[in-house]
């Protein structure tokens, strides 16, 4: 029987209203006040995967060949942090022929989520404005570029979405679309979990 290995690092594609979402898992954190899990599954913190690239913002990460990612998400949305339950490593899924909720689709090196890490953090410091994380690199949608993200360590990302021009950044309604689609994947897995239970 299949299991999932959940460990930080990993990429799953999460089956979604007949399309797959993508997460980058983070670490596990503890359970929710008043949630109770089923044995055998955990709360882990983890980042969605955008798909378009021509989308992306100072504290999106490009996903690079080296990922081996399997799948075609292009990036890891820092800014989109959600906590769901996953099966604990090397719990059973359904069998072969039942539809799998969650699939592997790929793993960072530790290096890599640790720059992945790094951006995730300039991001809360920032309070959500990517303006204020270098302020000398001005906002360009559909631009991206190296830029550092810990000493010796640089990632490809885009440029700062610029809140304070609403209406005139159109990344700021993908990111809106996104948002409500981590919301609701969570409230989702949230459910399978108490049916789990």
């Amino acid at each position: 029987m299949p299991c999932l290995r959940a460990r930080p690092g990993v990429l799953l594609c999460v089956a979604e209203r007949g399309a797959g979402l993508g997460l980058l898992l983070d670490r596990v954190v503890p359970a929710a006040r008043g949630f109770a899990l089923p044995p055998g599954w955990r709360r882990w913190h983890a980042w969605m995967l955008g798909f378009d690239t021509a989308q992306a913002g100072l504290t999106d990460v490009l996903l690079e060949p080296d990922d081996r990612l399997c799948e075609r998400f292009g990036m890891v949305q820092t800014w989109n942090g959600i906590d769901v339950p996953l099966p604990a490593a090397d719990v059973p899924l359904p069998a072969a022929d039942v539809p799998q909720p969650f699939r592997a689709i790929g793993r960072l090196t530790a290096g890599r989520l640790a720059a992945v890490r790094a951006v995730a953090r300039e991001w809360q410091i920032s309070k959500g404005l990517e303006t204020r994380i270098d302020p000398e690199i001005r906002s360009c949608p559909g631009r991206v570029g190296l830029r550092d993200a810990l000493p010796g360590m640089s990632v490809l990302t885009g440029t700062p979405v610029a809140s304070d021009i609403l209406g005139r950044d159109a990344r700021i309604a993908y990111r809106q679309v996104f948002r409500g689609a981590a919301l609701a994947m969570r409230e989702r897995l949230r459910e399978a979990c108490r049916v789990q239970a």
